[in-house]
């Protein structure tokens, strides 16, 4: 593996999508392997067994595994490390391994369109409600790379709408939470020269809020808008105004894993990036939603987050959840994926990134 081919891939991983575009990634080389690290100061405030970072991270990987293709080169992951840390998490790391890519020469290069990696983004505009067809379903559930992950699909708009339903209240429960809402939001930068400057986060503008909320969170502040939203019980309807955005698509997919270890989280970041990749090539539009998925899982194993009732209204939505998908209660879901046409209006704004330079480490 040469300098340029490591420069290749770790630019190519670097466009991976990740939650609030923490980008919580490093990657050390070696002769012919790369370490993939997962970088603690850029762990979200509240993400139960850091699942969307170890997602993130899987997303960058199959990023790499693709690109190594383009290359001439094969990859085979290697997740031990991560099963490590389900066994001992050292809170002491800086930086936490979590894979080993190991490179070989491959019989062909890959003809995959390296453009679809910059092409692939989030997008949170409403979509035509044109169901997506049969064979489109097919080809992107085809796309799932992840081991053990599956992908569970719902198309027609009756569901659309009973998903938005259970959305609606999960989105009430954060925003009338005040900690809830201010973890939301600790990530948003409120100006392009603060994201320039950091290199990392949200920008406010990328979020694509109707004007009196982007107004009202630059003047107040999340942690001050939270507690506003929460006294005057105003949360269920601003959170019904945003769940129906779930309708607004063509399908809705939820990517499930086997388990919660942390391997199981980095396959399904793969299957996720690997379905968003193949839809980005079909030219559909894609945007992710976790607070579902994201509450499912902290009700049962960090229920100390809300209160009694809200514990209970989650716990009680699961079955109808998991029954809206067609999905086993044993599968464990960790993203939902918004697919549809776009309408031809503009695109949301691209996210900033660091630049390959930033996210290569030196590890002895």
């Amino acid at each position: 593996m040469t300098d340029k081919d490591f420069h290749f891939l770790v630019e190519s991983a670097g466009m991976a999508p990740s939650s609030d575009n923490t980008q919580p990634w490093t990657f050390s080389p070696g002769p012919d392997f790369i370490d993939v690290y997962m970088v603690r100061d850029r762990l979200l405030a509240i993400d139960v067994l850091d699942m969307y970072s170890f997602i993130s991270i899987g997303a960058a990987i199959e990023n790499m595994i693709l690109a190594a293709g383009i290359r001439g080169l094969e990859c085979r992951p290697d997740f031990s490390p991560a099963d490590a840390l389900d066994q001992k998490n050292d809170s002491s790391q800086s930086l936490i391994p979590v894979a080993r890519l190991h490179f070989t020469p491959a019989d062909s290069v890959s003809a995959y369109p390296a453009v679809t990696f910059s092409e692939r983004h989030t997008d949170r505009r409403k979509f035509s409600t044109r169901v997506l067809p049969d064979s489109m379903i097919k080809e992107l559930s085809g796309a799932a790379a992840g081991s053990g992950t599956a992908v569970h699909w719902i198309r027609d708009i009756d569901t659309r709408k009973q998903l938005v339903g259970i959305d609606s209240v999960f989105s009430s429960i954060l925003l009338s939470h005040p900690p809830l809402f201010d973890g939301l939001f600790n990530t948003v930068k409120f100006s392009r020269r603060k994201l320039l400057s950091d290199g990392w986060g949200m920008d406010i503008k990328s979020l694509d809020l109707p004007f009196p909320a982007a107004i009202a969170l630059r003047i107040f502040g999340s942690r001050s808008l939270g507690r506003i939203i929460a006294r005057w019980g105003v949360g269920p309807l601003v959170a019904k105004g945003l769940s129906e955005r779930l309708s607004f698509c063509g399908a809705l997919c939820l990517v499930t894993a086997p388990g919660r270890s942390r391997r199981a989280f980095l396959e399904a970041g793969r299957t996720m990036q690997s379905v968003w990749l193949k839809a980005t090539e079909l030219g559909l539009s894609v945007h992710p939603y976790g607070v579902i998925t994201q509450y499912l899982h902290m009700a049962e194993l960090e229920p100390w987050r809300f209160t009694r009732e809200a514990v209970a209204t989650i716990k009680d939505a699961k079955p109808h959840f998991s029954g809206l998908f067609g999905c086993p209660e044993t599968r464990h879901p960790v993203m939902i994926l918004r697919l549809g046409y776009g309408t031809g209006r503009q695109r949301s704004r691209l996210t900033v990134r660091f630049p390959p330079e930033k996210i290569m480490t030196a590890v002895p």
